[in-house]
């Protein structure tokens, strides 16, 4: 028997709001995790905001360099095994439609494609044994250590919280691709290596058909979930991911490619299946920001210019002439013309 989830885009994102558990973590051991942000360009601000996705290398950059910045060897098991996992929706959600511990597990694999596209969840059964598996996408070329860690652990608390008092530790395998960010003796579960793909949790099968031991309590029902869904098309995510990238100034089809994960033969191949390009995408977001830029603030011209990744302002106003048949300010003072009272519309 496997069981696998689908996904609506390919394009491996993550919401960024998964990661406020490590940052909120951090603060309360009073260590600032300001500077790691921003080596991704972004705040604390941006982890609050559940709308917004990136792509899954950068999220596992994130983890990682948070994790390092606690100087806790294992700081994504600590994470991942203290948050209570059915008060995330699609788990409280399966819990409640469920009588048996797979019928949970296989409704959980389906929902959970609402959050993010950058993992394939597969539940396999072959003989007696059965493998849980986040299997990833793209690793990023990064050695995910505390992200394997932080899944393992929130898979074992939900395994062993679902079985009640029929859990036992010491018949599970947990795979991650550095099996000592795990504590000794954690749960009791056995440990073993895997790839940077993706980590996964081994049990006997026997236990799909065992009751659930969770209670339904009512709060089940009042954590809805209101954050928007994942981009539902390849080309829309892609631009979600250029919008916070637009400012860099080697923004290329290789620069591009590495934060997505992608090779850039692959990115390639995506771009022309959509007949679009790097540069076509770039051209116009950067016309789009400029215009709102140019209406809605009293930025300069060399700040705008700076703010779409323009090493000079005189580059930039080449390239809006280009977009528009005007200069930068000539657009700025037709808007403000037009905007006057009296004038027509």
């Amino acid at each position: 028997m496997s069981q696998k989830s689908t996904r609506k885009t390919d394009l491996p994102l993550v919401r960024l709001g998964l990661v406020s558990p490590f940052v909120d973590e951090l603060d309360r051991r009073n260590i600032n995790c300001r500077d790691v942000l921003s080596e991704f360009n972004l705040g604390k601000q941006d982890v609050l905001d559940g709308d917004m996705f990136v792509p899954a290398p950068v999220m596992y950059g994130i983890v990682e360099q948070l994790s390092m910045a606690s100087g806790d060897p294992h700081f994504g098991v600590s994470i991942g095994g203290q948050l209570d996992p059915f008060s995330w929706p699609p788990l409280a959600e399966a819990a409640e439609q469920s009588t048996t511990l797979g019928e949970f597990l296989i409704r959980f694999l389906i929902d959970a494609t609402e959050h993010e596209s950058s993992v394939i969840y597969v539940m396999e059964t072959k003989g007696t044994r059965t493998t849980f598996h986040e299997s990833r996408k793209v690793d990023g070329n990064i050695l995910p250590r505390h992200n394997d860690g932080f899944t393992v652990a929130y898979l074992l608390a939900i395994l062993s919280q679902a079985l009640g008092k029929q859990w036992q530790g010491d018949k599970v395998v947990a795979r991650l691709c550095d099996p000592d960010v795990l504590p000794d003796g954690y749960l009791e579960v056995r440990t073993a290596m895997t790839d940077t793909f993706g980590a996964s949790i081994n049990f006997p099968c026997a236990w799909l058909i065992l009751p659930l031991a969770i209670k339904k309590p009512r709060f089940y029902k009042q954590r809805q979930q209101t954050k928007s869904p994942l981009p539902a098309k390849w080309i829309e995510g892609l631009r979600q991911i250029l919008q916070r990238h637009i400012h860099e100034f080697d923004l290329t089809t290789e620069r591009v490619a590495e934060i997505c994960g992608y090779s850039k033969r692959t990115l390639a191949r995506k771009l022309q299946a959509h007949n679009t390009s790097i540069q076509r995408e770039i051209a116009e977001m950067g016309k789009a920001r400029a215009e709102q830029q140019l209406i809605h603030t009293h930025r300069s011209i060399a700040e705008i210019a700076h703010l779409l990744g323009y090493s000079q302002p005189t580059i930039f106003s080449r390239a809006f002439k280009r977009w528009t048949g005007c200069s930068p300010r000539q657009y700025r003072q037709q808007f403000s013309t037009e905007k006057k009272p009296g004038r027509a519309s």
